[in-house]
């Protein structure tokens, strides 16, 4: 199930039918009243047009459960502004397919915020874990003799502050690479935090090489075509200590490792 603002195919059709336009407006009469003209106009435009509508989502999604599995078998891409950061490896976006979308103002997501949202978990990597409590003891919990609570990681708070500095209130691009147990988008995340011409930067790396996260390798995990990239953007990070890596490493646990031991019986 979907929403959408428009039809797709529609708005790829208005855009090719303007981009004509502009050209002819350029163009002496001899060229543009030709039938070739129209025709080599509708072939050029046509492949960029159709590569669009294939990797590019142009549909308004309201939450991750809207996005359809054909978004996900294509590894298309959505924008989006991110609203809130959660821990320190994942944010929710509102997603704004439209080159102009207008965001509604962060209040009006009070207390609807899941509703409105796509969860994002940023792939290919696992950050330390900030002071977890759960509130009952119901499900996910399988266990009477769980534990239900974990504290926090040594730079869980340094992690999620600098994954809020980074994107926070600024526009990303996510590439789409499967949809999680809890009903999170499993993506790459591309911020742009300096105009353009800069490029964006992939947000996965940039954590790693800054020594706040560590290469995921549990249940689901993606990683985009870039493993390789990942491993050697944390081993650079571990040999300048950079980060969590410039703690005592004789006390150290992966983030999986800490979770396993203080949360038995969750569903990890």
């Amino acid at each position: 199930m979907t929403t959408s603002d428009s039809d797709p195919r529609k708005t790829l059709a208005r855009i090719a039918r303007s981009t004509i336009d502009a050209l002819s407006s350029y163009l002496p009469a001899s060229v543009t009243g030709s039938p070739y003209f129209f025709l080599g106009g509708a072939v050029l435009m046509g492949f960029p047009v159709y590569g669009l509508y294939r990797t590019v989502s142009v549909r308004r999604y309201m939450t991750a459960e809207h996005i359809p599995h054909t978004a996900f078998e294509r590894r298309s891409r959505i924008r989006g502004r991110v609203v809130a950061v959660g821990d320190s490896d994942n944010f929710r976006i509102y997603h704004t397919p439209r080159l102009f979308s207008r965001v509604p103002r962060l209040e009006s997501f009070k207390g609807v915020l899941m509703k409105k949202t796509i969860n994002i978990r940023i792939a290919g990597v696992d950050a330390p874990e900030p002071k977890f409590k759960s509130p009952s003891k119901k499900p996910p919990f399988t266990h009477q003799s769980a534990s239900f609570s974990m504290p926090a990681q040594p730079f869980s708070i340094e992690a999620r502050a600098w994954l809020t500095k980074e994107v926070l209130n600024r526009d990303v691009i996510v590439r789409l690479l499967s949809r999680d147990q809890y009903q999170r988008v499993v993506g790459m995340a591309f911020v742009r935090r300096y105009p353009f011409p800069f490029p964006r930067r992939n947000v996965s790396l940039e954590m790693l090489r800054a020594g706040l996260a560590t290469v995921y390798t549990g249940k689901g995990a993606e990683y985009g075509g870039i493993l390789e990239k990942l491993k050697r953007a944390e081993e650079m990070a571990r040999r300048e200590r950079k980060g969590m890596w410039a703690q005592d490493m004789t006390k150290y646990t992966t983030p999986a490792e800490h979770k396993k031991r203080h949360l038995r019986g969750m569903d990890l």
